[in-house]
């Protein structure tokens, strides 16, 4: 072997080709593998085991022993902790669903009032057109009444739009300063 024999290698690292390969004893088809190692090796012992991962019961620990007692304490705060854990929740879980149905009451109700509004403003619509049936008319026999003259096309006609004033003649300018 070389410097780093531990002893561990067989057949001094030969190895049987299972391929064709450039290099090597290729009629016997074996070669020769040396491995190096890049790095230091890690002896590794176990300090602690949990159950879980990092929030379970501790089930082995190397520095810390406790009696029997101690651990059954230790496993009734857990216990009591997971269990406030899961009331909390339930209660935030009706909590909330409380607050979306006070949520759809509330868009229900605006929605009602505006329907109920639509449908007030939908009957005052209704009755002033009714009460306003044949005002067009009403008003042009009116302003024929009064005035004496046939009424211009615009009176009496409320979806039309008055006609412009007619258009001021300009006047003409004297021509100012010495020519």
């Amino acid at each position: 072997g070389g410097d780093d024999d531990d002893g561990d290698d067989d057949d001094d690292g030969r190895v049987k080709l299972l391929q064709a390969l450039k290099g090597g004893n290729v009629q016997e088809g074996q070669s020769v593998v040396k491995l190096q190692e890049i790095g230091p090796r890690l002896d590794m012992k176990i300090y602690k085991v949990e159950e879980g991962l990092c929030d379970g019961a501790v089930m082995y620990h190397e520095f810390v022993r406790k009696s029997p007692a101690e651990a059954a304490a230790l496993r009734e705060k857990v216990q009591a902790r997971a269990a406030l854990k899961q009331k909390r929740k339930a209660e935030q879980e009706q909590n909330v669903a409380r607050k979306r149905a006070k949520e759809q009451e509330q868009a229900k109700a605006k929605q009602d009032k505006q329907q109920r509004k639509q449908e007030k403003l939908r009957v005052l619509a209704e009755q002033y057109a009714n009460e306003q049936g044949g005002d067009d008319d009403d008003d042009r026999a009116y302003y024929r009444q009064e005035v004496g003259e046939e009424p211009d096309e615009y009176v009496g006609k409320s979806n039309r739009k008055k006609p412009p004033p007619p258009a001021k003649a300009k006047k003409k300018r004297a021509p100012s300063g010495p020519r």
